[in-house]
């Protein structure tokens, strides 16, 4: 049995529970039975959580905008439906929507009188925080105390808008694409989510294969030619570099065909190649290094011609604007106290989160 100790684990990391039930029961022999029990008591749990968030996605749209606003879904119960067919088998940690950045405090708001609490970065912002938040930030994240639902509202897709445009993602956006029984549902376009979520995964590495496998779902009918066609769309969008490397992951992981000028591009650019490496090494560990991380955020900003912008935003911690917000004049400052600031809250214990 010391064949299967650890696969748990690695299911569980890889946030694939649902996926590797529904595939473990088509071939259950093969299987230990104290496993497919373990995995069965977490899809299960995982079905009701997914089938909670949906219904929440449609009452958060129908909330936001009665106030007038009009969020775009994307992630979570949506790409669930539309890359699986169910609700039951991709595992969503949280409910995902994007508002423009002059809405976020009044959705915010009104998520507070629904019950939510502001979890992180901290509950009590005040006004000069907020305009900090949005300006360095991309997202908050919400906790609701009796249903522990998780809500994260965004105002960008990436901490780096060089990597992909929200904007443009935005506009093409529509009521049309998607739906959660009969209620239409606003969420991107489908050619801009596969963008997406190629962006998506490399920002964070492909440290988790949950990632991968949702977008190789997504994509599972489409034949060479469509892929190619999918990429060359991720391209106007800048994001030619993340789809390539997306769709040469899924070739090696799953065993897709990859198109053949999207192979021509991973094999004639070595900084592609140590790219892919890395995130293959990536999937096969439970903890990234920081270092790795670092390097992986470099190389990917730099084959998608951005690297200039990815070395200022990161040398501007999020924390820091809302621990000491400053000014547009001054946010010169914001390098300069970036180690000092590290230092503090490194050498000081944590404070507590204050109580909604």
């Amino acid at each position: 049995m010391r064949q299967w100790d650890g696969l748990e684990d690695m299911i569980v990391h890889h946030r694939v529970v649902g996926i590797a039930h529904a595939a473990m029961m088509r071939c259950a022999d093969a299987f230990p039975l104290h496993l497919r029990q373990a995995l069965a008591k977490r899809a299960s749990a995982l079905a009701v959580t997914n089938l909670s968030g949906a219904s929440e996605t449609v009452k958060l749209q129908l909330l936001l905008e009665e106030a007038g606003i009009e969020p775009v879904f994307f992630k979570g119960a949506t790409l669930a439906q539309r890359a699986y067919g169910t609700l039951a088998t991709k595992q969503s940690r949280d409910v995902d929507f994007i508002v423009p950045a002059a809405d976020v405090v009044h959705a915010v708001s009104l998520l507070e009188q629904r019950g939510y609490r502001l979890e992180l970065p901290r509950p009590g912002l005040t006004g000069a925080q907020w305009r900090s938040m949005t300006t360095f930030g991309m997202e908050v994240q919400m906790v609701h105390p009796q249903s522990h639902i998780r809500v994260e509202p965004h105002w960008r897709l990436t901490q780096t808008e060089a990597l992909i445009s929200t904007q443009d993602l935005c506009a093409s956006a529509g009521k049309a694409w998607d739906a959660i029984g009969d209620v239409p549902i606003r969420t991107f376009h489908p050619d801009d989510l596969f963008a997406y979520l190629c962006v998506h995964g490399a920002a964070a590495g492909w440290f988790r294969l949950k990632w991968l496998t949702d977008l190789n779902a997504l994509t599972d009918e489409a034949a060479p030619g469509e892929l190619d066609r999918l990429y060359r769309h991720a391209a106007t969008r800048g994001a030619g570099a993340s789809a390539a490397l997306a769709l040469s992951m899924c070739g090696t992981v799953f065993g897709r065909e990859v198109p053949s000028g999207v192979q021509r591009r991973i094999d004639g650019s070595r900084r592609l190649r140590r790219l892919k490496a890395l995130y293959l090494r990536n999937l096969e560990e439970v903890r990234v290094s920081p270092w790795r991380a670092f390097q992986g955020a470099l190389l990917l900003a730099s084959a998608e011609g951005c690297l200039g912008t990815q070395l200022r935003r990161m040398m501007i911690c999020p924390e820091d604007a809302i621990d000491h917000p400053l000014p547009r004049p001054l946010h010169f400052m914001y390098y300069i106290i970036r180690v000092p600031a590290w230092l503090g809250r490194w050498l000081v214990p944590p404070r507590k989160a204050l109580s909604a």
